[in-house]
């Protein structure tokens, strides 16, 4: 009789530990996609970050363009 019950102890732990581990394997993938998420915005902010600092620079360059009056600087 002690057989029966433990071979149907370590069956119900082997099936816990089953659950557990598809859980875990679902947490798992489900943080991989959020941080594949946030990297593809974090990309998506570095480009526009890089766009907006080529923006400024090309608005202080006519902005000193517009400045210089012949060979002479009006600073």
């Amino acid at each position: 009789m002690q057989l029966k019950e433990y071979k149907a102890r370590s069956q119900e732990t082997h099936k816990d530990l089953q659950q557990q581990l598809l859980a875990a394997k679902k947490e798992s993938k489900d943080i991989q996609e959020q941080y594949n998420n946030y990297k593809d915005e974090m990309s998506e902010v570095q480009e526009t970050i890089e766009l907006s600092a080529l923006d400024k620079e090309m608005a202080e360059e006519k902005v000193i363009n517009n400045l210089v009056i012949g060979d002479d600087y009006i600073f």
